[in-house]
């Protein structure tokens, strides 16, 4: 005996086959598919078309998982499709329409390039300074060993090497070498005095140690806010932030380790005539020069401290002045959340009329894909007509430009001059968007307005009211609402006494039309075992039974006494129209504008909306923003949190290190006074205050404090020492000149390159760099006679109130 699995198969073998089906008997005879219609293996009703570079093509878009990396993800696709291509038949090609990794690696190789190059210049402002190879090079050792310390700690906590981590490097290249340089110049002074090397290096260490460990750790509780913010902007630089805390604590270990053992080996005293002997001519002539000229900004300084603690309150006074035209200049400041950047490829979409089929618009398009094709910048184009949206009336053409290094325009250019010939051709609608790096493929818009309110008519009037009134202000661009023309539909009414009498349902009715007249009701599927593939089997009528209103009503459904009826006997189609969605903000019908900007601040465009909306909308209309413009908003608040918690935590570090309420006051005056240069810098060249100019602020608000904390200090040392309070001030700025003015300029050189703005991405980085230099040079002019000013009255004052509240003596 055997035993057999029984299979019942009534499969069909061939899409053909369904033409033999018997679907009913009449008079006796069976009734086949092919008596009354026809089966056919035949493809989808097309809704959509795609052309790269003008030929035929299919999109295939492909997006990361949320946590993993963008270039590596991207690198392992253009591998697979690389062993793809090789399996292809001939006339199939693969190409790349879009990329997201190559703005991101371009960017990082200029990032890259701006570190190396910052690390140089740092190094000879350094040694314009000290004019000693020896000294130069050991504090640029700080520099690789804190980078490269650094590395290792980004590994540890799960970086990536991204825009934020090196730009955080790049713009602490003048900060890691600046702890090494107050302790060889220290160390360096000591030895051009007579002090043996050893003796030197151990005393000047000890003696600069507070001052060194107050700058650095200032610049670590300034930044530890900014990593700990919430919304976007923690996101964004928590890493940013980090690496900046990492790079700085490993910069004061080797200041406080290597620097004085290698400045003990290898520094010699001035005396040492082998040192002295070694030295060619041209190199004594250059150390010779460089030391005059310092001499003489030396020798500057004297008199100008001296007129600063004579007309004590009238500096303060000015410095006060200086500060609030600063904070008055921001008004004249454009605002945004970050600075648009020439990425070399932005979307340009199109848009028909509601009421256009798919040939209809693919023909209106064609001619808009034509003019981007023959845009002299433009490499590819991937053209998309109802893939992105599923609206026959909506396409996009995602454009891909030469590198900037290679064409003239600028990529905001290019999409202005579109923009303008596009919305030239008759009935068509068309906008250029830059593409976003973190939203994928949505609108990237900066204006993205909501109004919500219950009435949709009004809804739908006030709404056209608005964007018809922004469309008129100039900057404001590419004005488009989610407003839609009615879609126009048949209407069919049942009339259900009819239908009730002869024993129809709704249901049957609906169920008819979709079946017929639509074709969407999949009644079974089909399996090709050669191919192992299943296949939705549809019913409709033939194209020529559909064509008019009036087919519906030739209709005929099944009454529940097996009778049929026609449809017109029970229906009334009526023409009309209606949206294709209503969208909804906190449960309420809402509607959207979208705009784009053209030479206009985010915060400029945000106000006109603003403005106008006060003058069009009903009050009882709820609006906000969502987008660039609702972050903005939330991004600033944090920020200005952060900034406030930082110099909060600074003042309670410096309290703590000085022993001293007021002193840290004192300290923190350089704080406004940097506002002043990076404000007044922002203005000149034209930038915004922008996220990334904001981070720049904080940086610079934990690096302008080491000036004043060098002042300070050692003015208390000499007083310590038993000088006179207004002849340690005398004696303590210029000896402590010389590493200001060093780690001033050597942070100023690291960020040069930043600063220029050069190659990809740097339209965002340069307002960072710009600000913070600019801050950087007020800071250092106005430190250097405004806090001993300052510190000279504070201490007078204090010493008044102390005789004032002293026991009278017995």
């Amino acid at each position: 005996t055997k035993e057999f699995v029984v299979k019942v198969r009534g499969t069909l073998r061939q899409a053909s086959d369904f033409n033999d089906l018997i679907v009913a008997t009449y008079q006796g005879a069976p009734v086949r598919i092919k008596d009354i219609g026809r089966a056919e293996d035949g493809m989808e009703e097309q809704r959509s078309i795609g052309r790269f570079n003008g030929q035929t093509a299919l999109g295939i878009g492909i997006q990361k998982q949320s946590g993993t990396n963008t270039v590596q993800v991207v690198d392992r696709v253009k591998k697979e499709l690389a062993r793809i291509k090789q399996t292809l038949p001939p006339g199939i090609n693969i190409d790349i329409a879009f990329d997201q990794s190559t703005f991101i690696k371009q960017s990082i190789r200029q990032v890259e390039e701006h570190l190396i190059i910052g690390a140089i210049l740092a190094i000879l402002a350094v040694f314009i300074f000290l004019r000693n190879v020896r000294t130069t090079l050991i504090s640029a050792l700080a520099l690789p060993i804190s980078i490269i310390s650094t590395f290792t700690l980004i590994r540890i906590f799960d970086f990536t090497f991204n825009n934020m981590t090196m730009l955080a490097l790049t713009l602490s290249v003048g900060i890691l070498i600046d702890d090494a340089i107050i302790v060889i110049e220290n160390i360096y002074r000591h030895l051009e005095e007579g002090m043996p090397p050893r003796e030197a290096a151990a005393f000047a260490t000890s003696e600069i140690g507070l001052a060194v460990l107050a700058t650095t750790i200032a610049i670590v509780v300034i930044f530890l806010p900014v990593a700990f913010m919430k919304g976007i902007i923690g996101r964004f630089f928590m890493q940013f932030a980090l690496t900046v805390v990492f790079s700085v604590l490993v910069s004061l270990l080797v200041s406080f380790t290597l620097t004085p053992m290698l400045a003990s080996i290898f520094l010699h005293a001035k005396s040492d005539p082998n040192r002295i002997g070694k030295k060619t001519k041209i190199r004594v002539g250059i150390e010779n020069t460089l030391e005059m000229g310092y001499k003489k900004v030396e020798a500057s300084y004297r008199p100008i401290l001296a007129f600063s603690l004579k007309y004590r309150k009238s500096m303060l006074i000015g410095a006060l002045l200086l500060f609030a035209a600063s904070l008055y200049l921001t008004q004249f400041i454009g605002k945004e959340l970050v600075p648009v950047e020439d990425q070399s490829q932005f979307t340009v979409r199109l848009e028909a009329a509601i009421d256009y089929s798919l040939a209809r618009s693919d023909e209106l398009f064609q001619q808009a894909e034509q003019i981007v094709r023959s845009t002299p910048e433009v490499l590819t184009g991937f053209y998309s007509l109802g893939g992105f949206t599923n609206q026959v009336n909506r396409a996009q053409i995602m454009t891909r430009l030469k590198p900037k290094s290679e064409r003239k325009r600028s990529q905001q250019q290019i999409m202005a001059e579109l923009r303008r010939k596009l919305n030239t051709i008759p009935g068509l609608k068309a906008t250029t968007e830059e593409i976003s790096m973190m939203h994928g493929m949505g609108r990237n818009v900066p204006i993205q307005f909501v109004i919500s309110s219950g009435d949709l008519l009004n809804l739908r009037k006030y709404t056209k009211e608005l964007a018809a009134e922004l469309a008129k202000v100039p900057g404001i661009v590419d004005v488009d609402t989610s407003v839609e023309a009615n879609k126009p539909e048949l209407n069919v009414y049942i009339n259900r006494d009819k239908a009730a009498d002869l024993g129809v349902s709704a249901a049957s009715v609906a169920e008819a039309v979709n079946l017929l007249i639509s074709g969407d009701v999949t009644v079974t599927r089909f399996k090709d075992e050669t191919r192992g593939k299943r296949y939705d089997v549809r019913v409709r009528l033939n194209l020529e039974d559909r064509q008019s209103p009036d087919d519906i009503g030739r209709l005929y459904v099944r009454a529940k006494n097996n009778d049929l009826v026609e449809l017109a006997n029970i229906v009334r189609i009526q023409e009309g129209g209606g949206p294709i969605s209503v969208a909804r903000v906190n449960r309420q019908r809402s509607m959207w504008i979208y705009a784009n900007l053209e030479g206009k601040p985010l915060a400029t465009g945000v106000e006109d909306v603003n403005r106008l909306a006060a003058q069009v909308l009903p009050p009882e209309f709820n609006t906000t923003f969502k987008g660039m413009a609702e972050t903005m908003g939330e991004t600033f608040k944090y920020l200005l949190f952060a900034m406030v918690l930082g110099v909060l935590l600074a003042y309670m570090v410096l309290a703590s290190q000085f022993e001293s309420f007021l002193h840290p006051i004192i300290i923190l005056l350089a704080m406004p006074l940097s506002f002043i240069g990076a404000l007044g810098a922002l203005f000149f060249f034209n930038k915004t205050i922008s996220m990334i100019s904001f981070i720049g602020l904080i940086l610079l608000m934990g690096l302008v404090k080491k000036n004043s904390i060098l002042l300070v200090d050692y003015t208390n040392t000499l007083r310590e020492r038993g000088l006179a309070r207004r002849e340690a001030i005398l004696q303590a700025g210029p000896v402590r000149l010389r590493p200001i003015l060093m780690t001033t300029f050597a942070m100023i050189f690291g960020m040069l390159p930043v600063a220029i703005g050069l190659g990809e991405g740097s339209e965002s980085r340069s307002p960072m760099g710009i600000a913070v230099i600019g801050g950087l040079l007020t800071s250092l002019f106005l430190t250097l006679v405004v806090v001993p000013a300052a510190y000279d009255l504070v201490e007078d004052w204090k010493e008044k109130w102390k005789r004032k509240n002293s026991p009278p003596r017995t």
